[in-house]
């Protein structure tokens, strides 16, 4: 029957080798060379097995590798594309609300300023226009004075009873008539 050896082997963790080395005495050196030859037949299948083994395991371990950097990857990749998604929305809102406020400031100001300045040149030309009528305004009275006292020498020298050159035309009433 098979024993487990005492001696330390370099095997992988979780295997143990194991020889059925006779360590009673008996030297049956036909039987101890059989057993060599065993021995040597199964420690090239175990060493075949181990390489299989980690082989395997390499295998399996780049495969879980390559799995969750994939999975790392494409949750990196989503979170960096909603980060970014987050970003450029907020961004995009902010500005957006800060160049609407912008430009209703301006245009506010603008139409407040617009207003104020024409406002102001409505005035002015109210004024200048106004003045400017006065002006004529005078001249003509005065004009129309002095054809009122030319028009006054020729009634009285004409003593026309006519009561159309009587009403003076200025809004100043009835002339003064010696009657």
């Amino acid at each position: 029957m098979p024993y487990y050896s005492s001696r330390q082997e370099t095997v992988p963790d979780g295997y143990l080798y194991y020889t059925s080395d006779d360590d009673d005495g008996d030297d049956d050196d036909d039987d101890d060379d059989d057993d060599d030859d065993d021995d040597d037949d199964d420690d090239d299948d175990d060493d075949a097995f181990y390489v299989i083994k980690l082989k395997n395991i390499v295998v399996a371990v780049a495969v879980a590798v390559a799995v969750v950097v994939e999975v790392v990857e494409v949750v990196v990749v989503a979170v960096v594309v909603v980060v970014v998604v987050v970003v450029v929305v907020v961004v995009v809102v902010v500005v957006v609300v800060v160049v609407v406020v912008v430009v209703v400031v301006a245009v506010s100001a603008a139409t407040t300023k617009t207003a104020v300045v024409v406002v102001v040149i409505v005035v002015l030309i109210v004024q200048l226009c106004r003045s400017h009528y006065i002006t004529i305004d005078d001249d003509d009275d005065d004009d129309d004075d002095d054809d009122d006292d030319d028009d006054d020498d020729d009634d009285d020298d004409d003593d026309d009873d006519n009561d159309e050159d009587d009403y003076d035309d200025t809004g100043n009433g009835f002339r003064n008539i010696n009657w």
